[in-house]
């Protein structure tokens, strides 16, 4: 895909984008393979200073739903906004930041 200069469809290798509205989501985690849990859909997360992103690794398809969050060329970005507190991602993060402490 990218040799032939070619994005795919929207459901292959999908980014879906988070913007986190809290303040502890100033940081930057690695990427960690995840299953959605509202989709079901595996992925790897990654975090940036504010924001979270998921490339999609599933063959299967986003419902209709989620569709207008993914990234498309020459489509406008939407980003979700989400607490980073609140979301399944943050255990996660806590659970990398006290592996790195032992």
């Amino acid at each position: 895909m990218i040799i032939n200069e070619n994005a795919g469809n929207i459901n292959e290798f999908s980014v879906f984008f988070k913007k986190y509205s809290d303040p502890e989501a100033a940081l930057i985690a690695p990427p960690c393979k995840q299953r959605d849990q509202e989709t079901g859909i595996n992925g790897y997360w990654a975090h940036l200073p504010g924001y979270g992103f998921m490339v999609k690794v599933d063959s299967r398809n986003y419902s209709t739903d989620i569709s207008k969050f993914l990234l498309s060329p020459n489509q406008p970005l939407f980003l979700v906004i989400d607490n980073l507190k609140k979301s399944p991602e943050f255990s996660r993060i806590l659970d990398f930041i006290h592996d790195t402490e032992n």
